[in-house]
């Protein structure tokens, strides 16, 4: 878990919920990947704008190793199903740095446009160049010349070859909503539904057409991107 105020990773052992150790890895740690073998941790760290491995996290004294200099606002990372590459997404960069785990050192940049999180498909076997990368660009892409407007956005989602390290493909996250007729002002239609001045509201939940969701729902995220124009964390709602 990391510990944003104080620079640190809270190591835990998951059946016991026992914490083993607090780990110093650098300003404003972001996210974390574990090894396949569960020994090794890596660590963004945003305001130091490093990346730091934490070793022996399956014993009883975990501590910091290597770290090594990555792109501005590091956030999001991932690893190859081998553990062969980590993927880091320098968010301020609009980069991001592929590193050989093996020698902690930047092999390649790929360039995209503000990334925050990324995945790693896994087929499950031994070769990692089959696999993708999968980056969510944060900001959605501005459609026609409606910009002020909620429907002035749609998401993109861009998808790497592991083996070329080159774009295969991307993928849209949804058109944008034609305005609902006139006289509905302030709600949009899709699919037979409405939703009318969506916002969050902390743990009440959100308020959809007007109305709250069961109590107790809330919205939560972490570290993911953002669709027609509106920001975000991967949120969802849960309850």
């Amino acid at each position: 878990m990391t510990n944003l105020d104080d620079g640190s990773v809270s190591i835990f052992r998951a059946k016991t919920e026992e914490l083993v150790a607090r780990v110093a890895t650098g300003g404003e740690p972001s996210s974390v990947v574990i090894s396949p073998d569960g020994k090794t941790a890596w660590v963004t760290n945003r305001a130091d704008a490093t990346l730091t491995r934490v070793d022996g996290i399956d014993g009883a004294s975990p501590s910091a190793g290597q770290t090594i200099d990555v792109g501005s606002e590091p956030t999001g990372v991932a690893l190859s199903p081998t553990g062969a590459k980590i993927f880091v997404a320098e968010h301020a960069e609009s980069r991001i740095s592929v590193i050989d785990t093996a020698t902690m050192s930047v092999e390649k940049t790929i360039a995209v446009k503000n990334p925050y999180a990324l995945a790693v498909t896994n087929d499950l076997d031994l070769d990692d160049t089959d696999e993708t990368l999968v980056v969510p660009e944060f900001f959605g892409e501005p459609v026609n010349e409606r910009e002020a407007r909620d429907t002035a956005r749609t998401g993109r989602v861009r998808l790497y070859s592991l083996g070329s390290l080159a774009e295969s493909g991307s993928i849209a996250s949804g058109s944008p909503t034609r305005p609902a007729a006139s006289g509905a002002r302030g709600r949009t239609r899709a699919s037979g539904s409405r939703i009318s001045r969506t916002r969050s509201v902390g743990s009440g939940g959100a308020t959809i057409a007007g109305r709250r969701p069961v109590a107790g729902a809330r919205i939560t995220g972490g570290g993911g991107f953002t669709s027609r124009g509106m920001r975000g964390s991967s949120s969802r709602i849960i309850h």
